[in-house]
């Protein structure tokens, strides 16, 4: 695999430096003329735009459409540096692309909280407001730009720096922290339960993308010798092509973005001879693409033979460690006096429970009663009103999803919560995401420790994947399984979280018999295999009896029984309340 990848990354380099050879050639030749080699470093600086807007909007699923604001930051800082204080090139453009990667944390904290229509309104009114601050500071040219630029970027620079960037965020999606950019995308409720902490990921996401933008808008000021906020560079057009690029490329596509940035350099040059027409026919491009291709061009694959790779992995793949210990002697979970209110609505109310370890208990009540709430207060999915919650001897009443799951407590949903777009196998090794411990730059670089770990996320995915049956399902997306196989998805993906606490949120809704049953014999030896608590919410009161130990029933948010299988089903409370006469 090794000498595989290193062929492949042989040939890749060898095409790149190719293409540079031959851009050289052709100039030297006087076949490509000054004109045309601009024209080339601006659709480079374009594949840098498009790539960084991915990032954010494909990838991370945050729609954002104010991307020439850190556009402008990063020409504007870098070209005043080099004009008024004698920058080095190189340093005024990490300069300026790290000071609008500074705005991109300072924007995103705040913004990000928001979703959808929202987080656009409040993107574009960024890059509305940072076009309006350049015009209105008479250093740097105001409304008439900023001239006298030194030309110090070459096609050299553009091209080299568009492949950074290209490799770089390539390998940042590669890695875990990629990963989990994505599954914030896909679910960030999930995600949260997953022990992800979306907030800092769709944050770093944002930062990343401002800091790659702010890159290209330092090359592109020494690359034109200046900058005229008045004309489509740094305002709302320039950020709406830039958008129309991830698009019309595909989101969630590199090798999308890539290919969009050239086509919609490049059209409006070749249409150039069609004079008033061409601003008629560039549209009517984009729209019948829109229309036959409304996922972009790739709709998010990417050219590439990666997958292929990840076959090995089901070659070499090894079980996950498992603990035999089941004993139900300790305290695992102590709930004192909790209380959840919405509003007016008390959704729990004073609710005492004690759960041991090794445990298999059953939570019951008919619907509305507060068993799914008390599972979202139990994992941070909501903030109880009032009590607390002790597992293993920590108060986690406060605390936030993805902490919680770090501790050691996973569960799966009532309406069942995959990534729908995603495989079965990049599932799981989202899941894993919090036994992964190597940094930014280790995935950026792809170190060997890096590769070691992926390795090792990989094998532990595939190897509960064979546990629950669904080997052969690896490479299907889960929005393709059938729906009792998306119920063991679910449950794989979260014992993949290695928990100490598994909360079921009726797994056997919606199954039939011959499935229930599965799931029960699958419930019992993975509790048995992996030495786990485990609570569960059903309905199936014949699941429930016959596979719980204790039972804790809920009525209108209160616990009104507790006790043995044969202490709830003779209980007159649980019997008028939820069992009715005949059970």
């Amino acid at each position: 695999m090794g000498k595989r990848n290193l062929i492949r990354n042989l040939l890749v380099i060898g095409l790149l430096a190719g293409i540079y050879a031959l851009v050289q050639l052709l100039a030297a030749k006087r076949v490509l003329l000054p004109y045309d080699l601009q024209i080339l470093g601006l659709i480079c600086v374009n594949i840098m735009l498009a790539v960084s807007l991915n990032l954010i909007n494909g990838f991370t699923g945050q729609f954002s459409i104010g991307h020439a604001g850190f556009f402008g930051i990063g020409a504007y800082a870098s070209a005043y540096l080099t004009v008024v204080h004698g920058t080095p090139f190189l340093i005024a453009l990490l300069i300026g692309a790290g000071f609008a990667a500074l705005v991109g944390v300072l924007i995103g904290l705040p913004t990000l909280r928001l979703q959808g229509d929202y987080l656009a309104i409040a993107t574009l009114g960024f890059g509305e407001i940072i076009r309006v601050v350049i015009l209105n500071i008479p250093s740097i040219g105001g409304a008439r730009g900023f001239s006298g630029i030194s030309r110090m970027t070459t096609f050299g620079h553009t091209y080299l720096f568009m492949i950074l960037t290209v490799v770089i965020i390539k390998n940042f999606i590669s890695s875990y922290h990629g990963r989990a950019c994505i599954a914030v995308r896909e679910d960030e409720l999930a995600s949260e339960a997953l022990g992800i902490n979306t907030t800092f990921y769709k944050v770093s996401a944002f930062t990343i993308g401002a800091f790659f933008a702010g890159l290209a808008g330092g090359l592109f000021s020494h690359f034109m010798g200046y900058i005229n906020p008045a004309t489509n560079q740094i305002g709302f057009l320039k950020s709406i092509d830039i958008l129309i690029m991830v698009v019309l490329g595909g989101l969630g596509s590199i090798t999308g973005s890539v290919g969009a940035a050239i086509f919609l350099t490049l059209i409006p040059e070749l249409l150039r001879g069609l004079a008033e027409y061409r601003m008629v026919v560039y549209p009517i491009i984009l729209i019948l693409v829109m229309l036959f291709r409304p996922s972009g061009l790739l709709g998010g694959k990417e050219l590439s033979w990666e997958a292929i790779a990840n076959l090995y992995y089901k070659v070499t793949r090894k079980k996950p460690e498992q603990d035999a210990n089941t004993s139900a002697t300790d305290c695992l979970l102590q709930i004192n006096k909790l209380s959840v209110s919405f509003g007016g609505l008390r959704a729990i109310s004073n609710v005492d429970m004690s759960v041991s370890e090794g445990e298999l208990v059953g939570l019951i009540g008919p619907n509305g009663a507060g068993k799914t709430t008390l599972f979202n207060a139990l994992t941070g999915l909501c903030r109880p009103t009032s009590g607390e919650i002790i597992f293993f001897g920590q108060n986690l009443t406060k605390k936030p999803a993805h902490y919680i799951c770090h501790e050691g407590i996973t569960r799966t949903f009532q309406n069942i919560r995959l990534f729908k777009s995603l495989t079965a196998l990049e599932n799981l090794r989202i899941a894993y995401h919090q036994n992964m411990h190597y940094s930014f730059s280790s995935g950026i670089l792809q170190t060997i420790r890096a590769k070691r770990q992926e390795e090792e996320a990989a094998e532990h995915a595939y190897a509960m994947l064979e546990i629950v049956g669904l080997t052969p399902y690896a490479h299907e997306r889960a929005v393709n399984l059938s729906y009792g196989n998306q119920r063991k998805l679910e449950i794989a993906r979260a014992l993949v979280t290695k928990p100490k606490l598994l909360l079921l949120d009726e797994p056997a809704a919606g199954m039939n018999p011959a499935e229930t049953q599965e799931l029960l014999n699958l419930i019992r030896s993975l509790r048995s295999d992996f030495g786990l608590t485990i609570i569960l919410i059903e309905h199936d009161m014949n699941l429930v009896m016959n596979l719980c130990e204790r039972i804790f029933v809920l009525d209108y948010g209160v616990l009104i029984a507790q006790g043995s299988v044969e202490e709830v089903r003779s209980n007159e409370q649980v019997i008028q309340a939820y069992l009715g006469a005949d059970a």
